[in-house]
């Protein structure tokens, strides 16, 4: 019976009914060089360099999550407290209050050259409202600065 295994990327390993494993390596569909001898096969195996880590952007996946730090820089909260003062302002400029964690998501999110991300923002303002910073107004989801 025979079975096949790849390895990294494009590295083939290939049991024979004979009992020998042939390796090949396949570049875009073409063989490009074949072992017959288990013992090369293995110690090229042995010897072959880690494949390299591959980046997806499925959120499922545990090696796409990444962590933005939530420690800021004076830079950064001082665009987040800019950020929280625009978004209590109507359209007419009149202070309405409150600001929702939406408001400031979609601001920071659009200044450019920034780190800012949906998750970095819900974070922060999570470590504010705990830290004491941030209250929650009786309607949910609306906050105010302390």
């Amino acid at each position: 019976m025979a079975s096949s295994a790849v390895i990294g990327s494009g590295l083939i390993i290939h049991e024979t009914s004979d009992g020998f494993n042939r390796m090949g390596c396949c570049l875009d569909g073409i063989m490009v060089a074949e072992k017959e001898d288990e013992e090369k096969a293995e110690e090229a195996v042995a010897g072959a360099p880690p494949p390299p880590a591959r980046r997806t952007d499925e959120s499922t996946s545990s090696s796409s999550i990444t962590v933005d730090p939530t420690t800021l820089g004076e830079k950064e909260e001082a665009q987040l407290k800019e950020a929280i003062k625009k978004t209590m302002l109507d359209e007419k400029g009149q202070d309405k209050g409150y600001f929702t964690i939406g408001e400031v998501t979609s601001l920071l999110t659009m200044l450019p050259h920034t780190n800012w991300t949906e998750s970095k923002v819900d974070r922060v303002i999570q470590e504010w409202y705990d830290k004491g910073r941030l209250m929650e107004r009786q309607e949910i989801g609306k906050y105010t600065p302390v």
